[in-house]
């Protein structure tokens, strides 16, 4: 199995060289490793250079933007771009352990069921920085051995439960993610492919620890916070007959995939209510 690693930068410089030392220095080194800058105004293009320089047998492929993509747009084109069989996150403020790739692709390789493979991590909130209180939430799942579930679809894992940087998906899976991406402007490339993995029924938790997610004030995981939560489910709430288009074509999509009608109607249920359930969770209201 080809693997890819894909990385999208923004004005990285603080937190690349521990990434990159740790991506570079697998105990299975990807096939190539993908990363787009979104128009950096700081070292984090040099930063990079030097890596490309100093490890020439990895295959890279560094592009500057012509204009600035914002982080999801920029991981929809990475992921379209990249060759590998297995292909990688990485948001730019995460440090691997040593045999993430190694591990996770081992999983690949001894169940052919999995389509979509998240992992545990720990969090480290450095100064300034600010804490997801759904970062670290329980995957509900079927035991298949010791260490790895089968996500199941169902209620209580309607929501993305993981950051993208701990994902490692099949290149196959890329259909339906950019079909399902196409359908809303809302959703994050890590919610589009926690989605497409539950749909095709191939979404697995790997319990495994695969790194350190480091959060900083300016960081861009950390500016997705609770209060930029509430900002965006409440700019959706505004958009009633768009949110409504987007409900009809998920329930569409989901039929077409076969999905048990009960499953569906859970859908349908959830992308119709998880906006103000997420609202009251977050404001403290009783329901």
């Amino acid at each position: 199995m080809k693997t890819s690693v894909v990385l999208a930068t923004y004005n990285g410089q603080k937190f690349l060289n521990d990434q990159i030392l740790s991506i570079v220095n697998q105990t299975i080194v990807p096939d190539e490793i993908l990363v787009f800058d979104d128009q950096s105004t700081d070292n984090t293009m040099n930063i990079i250079m030097k890596y490309v320089r100093n490890y020439p047998k990895i295959n890279w492929k560094v592009k500057v933007n012509s204009r600035n993509q914002g982080f999801k747009n920029n991981f929809h084109q990475l992921i379209n771009s990249a060759q590998g069989d297995i292909i990688f996150l990485s948001d730019q403020d995460d440090i691997w352990n040593h045999d993430k790739i190694e591990k996770m692709i081992n999983e690949f390789k001894n169940n052919s069921q999995i389509k979509v493979l998240v992992t545990d991590f720990t969090n480290l909130v450095m100064s300034d920085g600010i804490k997801d209180r759904n970062a670290e939430k329980i995957i509900c799942g079927k035991k298949i051995k010791e260490n790895l579930f089968f996500v199941e679809l169902r209620r209580e894992n309607y929501l993305n439960a993981r950051p993208g940087w701990t994902f490692a998906f099949k290149s196959e899976v890329r259909d339906l993610y950019n079909e399902i991406f196409e359908l809303s402007n809302e959703l994050y490339h890590d919610e589009v492919l926690w989605y497409s993995g539950l749909l095709l029924q191939g979404l697995y938790y790997f319990k495994f620890n695969s790194g350190y997610w480091r959060r900083f004030g300016d960081s861009v995981t950390a500016l997705n916070s609770d209060e930029k939560k509430v900002e965006r489910f409440m700019n959706l709430l505004g958009n009633r007959k768009e949110r409504s288009c987007d409900l009809v074509k998920i329930y569409k999509l989901a039929k077409r995939l076969g999905v048990r009608p009960i499953q569906k109607f859970g859908i349908y249920v959830y992308f119709r209510n998880v906006f103000f359930k997420i609202i009251c969770k977050l404001e403290g209201w009783n329901r």
